[in-house]
């Protein structure tokens, strides 16, 4: 499967971001076993290229891992790491939520170069791979890690899968938990996460990679009306401003008009 995997872009591709932390990150590639890479980047700003061209280096040209493992929050983010490793030359199935143990051993076939799991598939399977990874040369990218917690299921059994894993890529845009609880792989055992590279927001605004956030704030009078239809074409003031609603066939709800 190494042969069909395309050559990794050209670094002129990439953005400064991504080739500082790719610069920084790969000198710990050489230390002793299990490498934990630990990543803060802001939304959208490319965290997804970030990690399959990791993959696709430890792959092909150190030639260190045979498959890449991406586990992540939700199916549609899954769907989209499928999507964007395809346009880089890698095939990665995707594994539903409710497989069964007997039709995930059919998705560990050599013609692909890995997979991707939604942190619910993993709890599902864990044994399975936990089992695998004790065998596997991989790398494990954990997207959105901020989703697992030690003493949570999702976070108990990524810990149970994939602690004998030799690489592991932690991404998050929000790499932190409002309930105070720990991470799992000891990510935070001695307090805050020592971050390998950190890219936030307002750095990723100047560098026109996202966009910047603004907040509006509308004033209006409110009443509450009972009514199961609305007229179409009735028009609503908001804030000075008049749009027309979508029409709806029934209205079994309480609805607001703005004037």
């Amino acid at each position: 499967k190494g042969d069909k995997l395309m050559s990794i872009p050209e670094r002129e591709l990439w953005r400064r971001w991504q080739q500082d932390a790719f610069d920084r990150v790969t000198t710990r590639i050489a230390d002793p076993r299990p490498v934990d890479i630990k990543i803060a980047v802001a939304p959208a700003s490319g965290k997804t290229f970030f990690g399959l061209l990791l993959g696709a280096y430890l792959m092909r040209e150190l030639k260190l891992i045979d498959t890449i493992y991406v586990v992540c929050p939700t199916r549609a983010i899954r769907d989209q790491w499928i999507d964007a490793a395809r346009k880089m030359g890698l095939t990665l199935a995707g594994v539903p939520d409710e497989v069964s143990r007997q039709s995930a051993e059919r998705l560990f076939s050599n013609d692909k170069h890995g997979l991707v799991l939604t942190y619910s598939a993993v709890s599902h399977l864990y044994e399975v791979l936990r089992v695998r990874t004790g065998r596997e040369r991989m790398l494990v990218i954990f997207d959105e890690f901020h989703h697992l917690a030690d003493d949570a299921m999702w976070g108990e059994h990524a810990e149970r899968a994939f602690e004998m894993a030799p690489y592991r890529l932690f991404e998050s845009g929000t790499a932190f938990r409002t309930d105070g609880k720990r991470f799992p792989f000891g990510l935070n055992r001695n307090g805050a996460i020592e971050f390998d590279y950190e890219y936030y927001y307002g750095r990723a605004v100047r560098d026109e990679y996202c966009r910047e956030t603004t907040f509006k704030f509308f004033d209006a009078d409110l009443d509450w009306l009972e009514t199961d239809t609305i007229e179409v074409g009735e028009r609503v003031a908001v804030s000075g401003m008049l749009q027309a609603p979508t029409p709806w066939e029934t209205m079994a709800y309480r609805l607001v008009r703005f004037s």
